[in-house]
């Protein structure tokens, strides 16, 4: 655990492992934690243990959005192919995804 304080004596609390519970717990339930970290560390090189221990939890209108913004970048693409295509050689330049959301540079 790591705790920082703030200059306004607030304080800031960072759990090693984010999903841990921070009270104390009976020693029959630290058992059980305890085999199952074993049962993970030692199956470690299987499929699907490495499957699970990867998987990270998104909330769904997260998800959902970027399935969404995924589908309107891939439509994107052949409009701006066909753009390309139909037009003077050069007169559509290839600007890099970066560089699209740059709204304006101040000097």
């Amino acid at each position: 655990m790591k705790i920082k304080v703030l200059s306004n004596a607030n304080l800031r609390v960072w759990k090693s492992t984010a999903s841990k519970k921070l009270d104390s717990s009976k020693p029959r339930e630290k058992a059980a934690l305890n085999y199952g970290s074993a049962l993970i560390d030692k199956f470690s090189a299987h499929p699907q243990v490495k499957r699970t221990a990867r998987h990270h939890h998104v909330p769904q209108p997260i998800y959902k959005s970027q399935a969404e913004y995924k589908i309107i970048r891939e439509k994107e693409k052949p409009k701006e192919a066909n753009c390309r295509r139909h037009s003077k050689h050069g007169s559509v330049p290839f600007v890099a995804e970066p560089a699209k959301h740059i709204i304006d540079v101040e000097k």
